[in-house]
């Protein structure tokens, strides 16, 4: 859902070329997942979507949800979602962090 909100909500008004970073690594027992975008960020995005339509954006829940019945301890899961901005506090895109649990076979 993560991937999807960049492409439809991130590059929508972006007059420039979009790209998505999507990064796995493993850390002791966990998968983290990192998903980049060079999007309009969030603020922007949801100025254009209240000027559209009336919208609600399903992606946090829904992936909270599948985290809690999927992923297995019930500890250490976290789901983050970071506002990239430059030093003049203009938006550079969104950065999603998922941190899932794994047990070792």
């Amino acid at each position: 859902p993560f991937i999807e909100n960049s492409i439809l909500h991130g590059f929508n008004n972006k007059k420039d070329k979009g790209k998505i970073i999507i990064r796995f690594s493993l850390d002791k027992d966990l998968i983290i997942c990192e998903i980049e975008d060079n999007g309009v960020g969030r603020q922007v995005s949801a100025k254009y979507k209240k000027e559209q339509r009336s919208y609600e954006s399903y992606a946090t829940k829904i992936t909270q949800e599948r985290l809690e019945r999927y992923a297995l301890p019930k500890k250490n899961k976290k789901l983050s979602i970071i506002d990239l901005k430059n030093a003049y506090d203009e938006a550079l895109g969104t950065k999603v962090i998922l941190h899932i649990p794994y047990i070792r076979a």
